[in-house]
């Protein structure tokens, strides 16, 4: 009896780096900042990390120093 194994189809996406992307930075603080800030996000329609990034770039910006690179 001849068996046929089904080969599993190469998923779709963003490509994988060699580059191991990391944690940047844990942010403590009250149950109320944390729902501040998912309410936020939601309002501006990101994530709570794109808000944290977009909101440092800005501040960045707004203070002069330079762009960053990608993340």
């Amino acid at each position: 009896m001849l068996a046929v194994a089904t080969m599993a189809k190469k998923k779709a996406g963003r490509p994988k780096s060699d580059v191991k992307r990391g944690t940047i930075v844990a942010l403590k603080g009250f149950p109320e900042f944390k729902v501040w800030l998912d309410e936020f996000a939601t309002h501006c329609n990101l994530t709570t990390a794109e808000t944290i990034g977009q909101a440092l770039v800005a501040y960045a910006e707004q203070r002069g120093f330079r762009a960053p690179p990608r993340r």
